[in-house]
């Protein structure tokens, strides 16, 4: 099985030099990309990595965090504890405040704040209106939140003392329809937005906070932008991650993360074909000249000796084929196909199932040609191609997905595969399309959209209305007619070709009771039909021994349908 146990979390830029967080079964690593490479094993799982004056913070979680470590001149520190403060993922340190209630916040560096600790006179107390969980950034003084107010916007916000000691507060100037997102702080109280401003892609403003002055950004008009500077551009856009550098396009897998110096980007990129991997980019002196980049991919394996090395393994063919709507890769095998295995994504706003891919390479390796396709509802193709599935959830795509099985299909029996909003869709096609398919592979799909709807009830503003209007409102007859005719309880007694559902236990975007009450309710069920239950695992499988369980369970069940005489 070339399942491969090392994950990327994270890369950072740290005094010169890029490090990657990797995640390994029994530990997490430290992995120096730059320069002489060197790895270091840490005691206890790490989340994010931030810095922090002359440290670099490991930190056990996103956010909230009593404890930490320290990579300081090239060593690991020791467990800290902070009695009585506590950090959040930038870096910046937290504490109640005695002396006037709420919290003060400092952006002192952790090695000063643990010395000398924090002074609640000098500090900013915050003010009650700012969520904790919002705060994005700390810079001169200027706190930044962001907060989601749609499916695709989020309301980006700026507060600072003024001489007085009055907080003022600034909103990114913008409609509730127009999706922003804080990008970079460009230093002299100005940072780098990205918002589409009703435009059918994302475009890049300079916002400076103090006179509220928004200015466009000369940039390419992509999805899901990353980073701009004067050396390069990088963006998430049609399944891909695109850096535009010296007039040129170089295009590498979905980026997860990046860093940059003066010389050098690094990213996380799953490309296509192959399981994620380390990119690093060299960057010319001068971004204005005609040298083309240096692109070194690396992938992590453990070579002989134990230690944390660079790997050309994981890789195999694919082609990529226009379609009317969106992109399709075909993943081939080497030899003589079984059949095929049409991979659905989630969302919907993902694109080509990049979260998946290296379960599409064990499928490849043993025999199965797969195809991904960009579904209706899918990122990277403008706010238009997002917005066209809104009210046809489980028709319009369901239909693009029919003409994917009758049209593109080389080799058959016809398998389909799909996660979260994915794993609903092939649900769909199991009900409706069952005289084109042999099986079914659901990683944790929506059953009950009713359900699903109910559980936004604590959410409110704009985010519940934006919801609503998607998929519809369960307070209405109206959108109760319409959640429970998308949903797959009420017809799940058709379910009656093998369908192998794979849920975690903790799964707080689609919790275990949807597939729970699926199994309850098919009550014609094929005899190969189950439902696996991976226990600590949300709607993501994260541990290398569950992710191998799993792959290994699907391929059993495939073997056993290709068997199966119906």
């Amino acid at each position: 099985m070339s399942l491969s146990p090392y994950r990327f979390k994270q890369v950072i830029s740290f005094q010169d030099q890029h490090y990657a967080l990797v995640e390994s079964p029994d530990c997490d690593f430290i992995y120096r990309v730059s320069g002489l490479s060197k790895r270091w094993k840490l005691d206890f799982r790490v989340q994010k990595l931030v810095r922090s004056g002359s440290c670099l913070v490991l930190l056990p979680s996103e956010n909230f965090c009593k404890s930490y470590q320290l990579l300081f001149e090239d060593e690991i520190s020791e467990r800290k504890i902070m009695k009585k403060s506590f950090l959040l993922g930038d870096g910046y340190i937290i504490q109640r405040s005695s002396v006037a209630g709420g919290y003060t916040i400092s952006d002192k560096p952790i090695d000063y704040s643990r010395k000398f600790s924090l002074d609640e006179e000098s500090e900013l107390l915050l003010p009650n209106k700012i969520h904790l969980f919002d705060i994005v950034m700390m810079r001169d003084g200027i706190v930044f939140t962001s907060s989601s107010t749609g499916i695709w916007e989020a309301s980006l916000k700026a507060y600072w003392q003024t001489e007085s000691q009055i907080w003022k507060e600034v909103k990114f100037p913008s409609s509730q329809h127009c999706k922003n997102h804080f990008i970079r702080w460009l230093g002299e109280n100005q940072v780098l937005v990205a918002s589409d401003k009703r435009a059918q892609y994302q475009r890049l403003f300079n916002w400076n906070v103090l006179s509220n002055d928004v200015k466009p950004v000369s940039s390419p008009s992509r999805d899901h932008i990353l980073f701009q500077d004067s050396q390069c551009f990088l963006s998430n856009h049609k399944g891909y991650c695109e850096l535009v550098a010296a007039n040129d396009i170089y295009k590498t897998g979905y980026c997860k993360d990046f860093c940059k110096s003066e010389h050098l980007l690094t990213l996380i990129a799953d490309a296509p074909a192959s399981n994620q991997r380390l990119c690093s980019v060299q960057l010319s002196e001068n971004s204005n000249n005609d040298s083309r980049l240096n692109i070194i991919s690396k992938g992590l394996t453990i070579d002989l000796s134990g230690e944390l090395v660079t790997s050309d393994n994981y890789d195999f063919d694919y082609t990529e084929e226009n379609l009317d709507k969106g992109l399709m890769l075909r993943f081939k095998p080497t030899f003589k196909a079984l059949g095929t295995v049409v991979f659905v994504h989630g969302g919907p706003g993902l694109c080509e199932g990049h979260r998946m891919r290296e379960n599409v390479i064990e499928l490849v390796d043993h025999g199965f040609e797969v195809i991904s396709f960009d579904a209706s509802g899918s990122a990277g193709f403008g706010r238009k191609f997002r917005n066209r599935l809104n009210g046809k959830h489980g028709s319009l795509d369901l239909s693009e997905l029919e003409l994917i099985l009758r049209h593109k299909v080389n080799h058959f029996p016809i398998f389909l595969y799909g996660e979260s909003y994915g794993g609903y869709l092939v649900l769909k096609a199991g009900i409706e399309l069952s005289n084109l398919i042999r099986g079914v592979i659901n990683y944790y799909g929506v059953t009950d959209w009713f359900d699903a709807m109910l559980d936004f009830k604590n959410l409110t503003g704009p985010l519940k209305r934006r919801m609503y209007k998607n998929f519809g409102n369960p307070n209405t007859e109206v959108g109760r007619d319409y959640l429970n005719q998308i949903s797959i309880l009420p017809e799940a007694k058709k379910l009656t070709i093998p369908i192998f559902t794979i849920h975690g236990s903790e799964d707080k975007s689609v919790p275990l009771s949807h597939s729970e009450k699926l199994y309850k309710a098919m009550s014609n069920a094929h005899s190969l039909s189950r439902l696996l239950i991976l226990p600590g695992e949300g709607h993501e499988i994260r541990k290398y021994s569950n992710r191998k369980k799993a792959i290994k369970e699907v391929l059993n069940f495939l073997k056993k349908c290709l068997k199966s005489d119906f």
